[in-house]
């Protein structure tokens, strides 16, 4: 899990005028093999980011994105991908050609939090199956591919009694958790290196929301043992996007924490830490996330941070992301925006504040 999927540098976003800004996403690495957790509140920017890593935001794109900087200070983003070093001329995902983009895409997929805008609605789903399959197998032969076809439609729920029906119909006549059901099916037919997952299991009932969620841990323990045993190049990565901190702490190895003001429209990632080995001084936002989520599950929890759900009354829109919501606000919190930088007890943990680093 040492080696990188992904080391990103640079990454500072305007979109528009005064519009959103993604900023201060500095010497980040994603771990080949683990499962990560992008975790945070609607509108902080961590759909944004997910697709950074899938390159659907680029350069190339940036007028029709109204993206006014792309970097910071002179120095480009950059999100460099080492699994396939040769995919990308200028080795960095944002910059990737037309050409280049579809050959890497071939290794990394993404699920989308709204299945209608990743699926075909007037093709049968059998034929979605069979063709996310021959992306990754594309010399498959006829009776393997209506095998794996059916297999796949299991795993994901959409098979046994309800093949029948499912199978030829289009995404347009199904339930919305069908379609997201076959959105993820697709994506893992692919047979992909990482897997960028946009709250896979929203809107899904939570019967079938478990059964989803186990089995993209199975997925993920089956090809890391296949891995090991030197029957694929490279383990399953995973990266989950989420504002659910419960989902997020118990199915990732680490968790990337995103905050983003809407009084300021800002958002930049405020927090990495490993979740089996949670650090005791938190980020005053995680620190609140996780107060939330522990209220949500146990009444009788007392939130400690109440002063921390009430914005300031004069909005203040330089400094830290977080200056409008934070008890703990210094004098410096009010000038720049803090970087991502280790603790003195572990270098893997990093925290964006200026407060007890």
């Amino acid at each position: 899990m040492e080696n990188s999927v992904y080391t990103i540098k640079n990454l500072d976003l305007v979109f528009g005028e005064d519009k959103f800004q993604l900023e201060n996403i500095d010497n980040v690495s994603i771990h080949s093999g683990e499962i990560l957790g992008v975790l945070g509140e609607s509108g902080c920017g961590k759909s944004t980011f997910g697709k950074c890593l899938i390159g659907l935001i680029n350069y190339r794109d940036r007028g029709r994105f109204n993206i006014t900087q792309f970097g910071v200070n002179g120095d480009s983003a950059k999100i460099a991908f080492p699994m396939y070093p040769d995919i990308f001329s200028g080795s960095n995902v944002l910059e990737g050609t037309k050409k280049e983009l579809l050959q890497y895409r071939r290794h990394v997929q993404m699920i989308f939090q709204n299945p209608r805008s990743a699926l075909n609605l007037n093709m049968p789903v059998h034929k979605i199956l069979k063709e996310a399959i021959r992306i990754g197998s594309p010399k498959i032969n006829k009776i393997d591919l209506r095998k794996k076809v059916k297999t796949i439609a299991e795993k994901f729920e959409l098979g046994g009694n309800n093949w029948n029906r499912i199978k030829n119909s289009k995404p347009k006549d199904l339930s919305g958790g069908e379609r997201r059901r076959i959105g993820i099916a697709k994506v893992f037919a692919t047979d992909s290196d990482v897997i960028i997952a946009d709250e896979p299991v929203a809107s899904l009932d939570v019967s079938v929301r478990g059964k989803i969620l186990e089995t993209l841990l199975t997925e993920w323990e089956k090809r890391q043992k296949e891995w090991k045993e030197g029957k694929r190049a490279h383990p399953l990565t995973i990266i989950i996007i989420s504002h659910d901190f419960d989902l997020i702490q118990k199915m990732c190895h680490r968790t990337m924490v995103f905050y983003g003001d809407i009084h300021v429209k800002r958002g930049t990632v405020v927090e990495v830490f490993e979740n089996n080995n949670i650090p005791d001084k938190l980020h005053p936002y995680t620190t609140a996330l996780r107060h939330d989520a522990h209220f949500m599950n146990n009444p009788e929890v007392i939130l400690q941070n109440n002063q921390d759900k009430v914005a300031r009354k004069k909005i203040i829109k330089t400094g830290c992301v977080y200056v409008n919501r934070c008890p703990l606000v210094q004098d410096d919190c009010l000038e720049k925006q803090p970087s991502l930088k280790s603790s003195r007890e572990d270098i893997n943990y990093l925290k964006a504040c200026f407060v007890n680093i």
